[in-house]
């Protein structure tokens, strides 16, 4: 089973969920989210893609959480955090714990919430 694609929608203030669809052969949208615990958690960026944006200073999608499951959770549930997961294309080509922390490579659980990603 190939995991889910999840990156942050800026446009919609939310996540999108992408699933593979073998069918297609390819990720396809299947739902939006604002908050969720994912399992088995990497990240992913495309480095020609970040490039672009740096050189056009135009955001798109090209860095993603690549999760294994995900589950949608209430608001009125409450998940202590401990570290955010954090991107900048800008800054750096990876993601890191916390701003300009340590390269983030695995964990088992994260946290999805108010447009944050977090290791739990």
């Amino acid at each position: 089973m190939k995991p889910y694609k999840i990156y942050r929608n800026l446009r919609n203030k939310c996540f999108s969920v992408l699933k593979y669809d073998e069918e297609k052969k390819g990720y396809r949208l299947c739902a939006h989210i604002t908050r969720a615990i994912l399992t088995d958690v990497v990240t992913k960026v495309s480095e020609p893609q970040r490039e672009r944006v740096i050189k056009d200073k135009q955001k798109n999608v090209h860095a993603f959480i690549m999760a294994r499951y995900y589950l949608p959770i209430q608001e009125d549930r409450h998940i202590q955090p401990s570290q955010e997961i954090y991107y900048n294309p800008y800054q750096q080509n990876h993601f890191t714990i916390g701003k300009g922390g340590k390269p983030f490579q695995y964990c088992e659980f994260a946290l999805l919430d108010n447009s944050k990603a977090f290791i739990i």
